[in-house]
């Protein structure tokens, strides 16, 4: 090798060893900007929160002062009786204030991504949860709470929660003990319920110039297809359980095929047709990692050549 090639080949490898430096270089400072930028994040929130924290304890001694002060600034109490009923209705109006604070705060510390708190007359309270799916807003939903004053808790007043949503056992779990995991369950039952009642919807559309008849139940945790395709039916069964989930926990699907049945040489009898049952078991994988649209594309429009199947017989899906 010349000197002169020697010298460009060195020249090329210490250029691509400084443009690698610089971009390692580069690839680090961002690292470190963004991670600075997340401890800022983090420091203005907590200021954020102490700064509110400090308003919410002004509010509520200047709430608390202006109630005594209204108090004192009263008729005088002339005797035993009448210092008693000041004493007891002070209480009641200290005790008042701090409900008033108490669904005041409600309604601020739960404005959660997808749920909303909102202001509704006579120490009411309303949770809008917003429902999406694909990209898209689907119908809210809303849960009406009040606060019982003989028992001075939190009830459910009125609700448009689905009827197999389990709100009572979550309201009896975590009303008044955790608003944060009511909210979040609850929200999260709506949004698996709305991703099945869509993946179905969406299916129906996809097959409805084919022989496909989707089939389902209110919650959409049990749904069933049958699809004519050509010489054979196939028959989907799939069970979404705990409700919270937008994938089968468990499924069949099995292939009906219609046979001649062979009496033997010795009978002058036609032969019978007999449906057999295939479990497709290389197919069933499918539907758990897609949603029903896609997986029933891949599934059975992807071509079938050189499909090995089981022969076995129907399995119960308890």
């Amino acid at each position: 090798m010349s000197p002169e090639a020697s010298h460009k080949r060195v020249c090329k490898i210490c250029f691509s060893r400084a443009e690698s430096s610089v971009v390692y270089t580069e690839n680090e400072t961002i690292k470190e900007e963004i991670e600075r930028l997340k401890n800022e994040l983090q420091r203005q929130h907590k200021r954020r929160e102490d700064v509110k924290r400090a308003i919410a304890e002004e509010e509520a001694t200047t709430s608390l002062t202006r109630i005594i002060s209204n108090s004192l600034n009263g008729p005088a109490a002339t005797n035993d009786k009448a210092l008693e009923d000041f004493q007891e209705q002070l209480v009641q109006d200290i005790i008042a204030g701090c409900k008033e604070r108490q669904i005041t705060e409600l309604q601020t510390y739960y404005r959660l991504s997808g749920r909303t708190i909102f202001p509704v007359k006579d120490h009411h309270v309303g949770v809008r949860f917003e429902t999406f799916y694909g990209g898209k807003y689907h119908e809210p939903y809303y849960l009406i709470l009040k606060m019982d004053i003989s028992t001075d808790r939190l009830v459910v007043a009125k609700h448009t929660i689905p009827h197999f949503i389990p709100l009572r056992s979550l309201e009896k779990q975590y009303l008044n003990t955790d608003m944060d995991a009511l909210t979040k369950s609850l929200d999260d039952h709506l949004q698996a319920y709305i991703s099945r009642r869509e993946q179905v919807k969406a299916l129906r559309v996809q097959q409805e110039d084919r022989q496909v008849t989707v089939m389902a139940n209110a919650a959409f945790n049990f749904v069933e297809i049958m699809a004519v395709l050509t010489d054979r039916t196939i028959q989907i069964n799939l069970i979404y359980d705990p409700l919270t989930t937008t994938y089968p926990a468990r499924l069949a699907i099995l292939e009906r095929v219609d046979v001649m049945e062979d009496e033997g040489d010795d009978t002058e009898e036609e032969p019978r047709v007999v449906t057999q049952k295939r479990r497709l078991r290389s197919k069933e994988a499918v539907f758990r990692e897609l949603r029903l649209p896609e997986a029933f594309e891949r599934a059975f429009d992807g071509g079938e050549e050189g499909e090995e199947m089981e022969m076995e017989e129907e399995d119960e899906l308890a």
